[in-house]
């Protein structure tokens, strides 16, 4: 299976903001498929696969830090973009590029539990318009996070 190799950076700047780029490589064309009786060969239409990505995100504020804040002050808020080179090629020679565009919105509960939200639009594009046509994308997320609160048990006046 073909090696990955990835490489970021991040900064954080005051109490909330974040920032960080992603640069991630991995190489298909030579990758092939194992099996028991004998190695099937690699696909000739995988290739090698790049990507850039970038992301601003104002985290949420939980616990403490969000007593006496409206509700959105107290969410999380994210912006981001990328580029990558994907691994499939459609036809010799041909390669296939992405533009993406996310936005993500993070809301904290006194708890410390959190529902997410995202979003990422893009378009997919071949180097030979007559191979392949244009491909525009949606993906829409939605994550719980449930805090380690909802699982420590109630202490009780009787169990003493």
């Amino acid at each position: 299976y073909p090696s990955q190799i990835s490489i970021g950076i991040a900064g954080r700047f005051g109490d909330r903001y974040r920032l960080e780029a992603d640069l991630v490589g991995q190489d298909f064309s030579n990758s092939f498929v194992f099996a028991k009786t004998k190695d099937a060969p690699g696909d000739p239409q995988l290739g090698t696969f790049n990507r850039f990505s970038f992301g601003l995100e104002r985290l949420a504020l939980i616990g403490e830090d969000a007593r006496n804040t409206t509700f959105w002050e107290r969410a999380g808020l994210r912006f981001g973009l990328a580029y990558a080179q994907l691994p499939y090629h459609p036809s010799a020679g041909v390669t296939v590029n992405e533009m993406s565009a996310s936005i993500g919105l993070g809301f904290p509960f006194a708890s410390g539990s959190m529902i997410d939200l995202s979003t990422e639009l893009g378009i997919r594009t071949p180097s030979d318009a007559n191979i392949a046509p244009k491909d525009l994308f949606i993906k829409i997320g939605a994550t719980v996070t449930v805090s380690e609160k909802w699982f420590v048990p109630l202490k009780r006046q009787d169990d003493e």
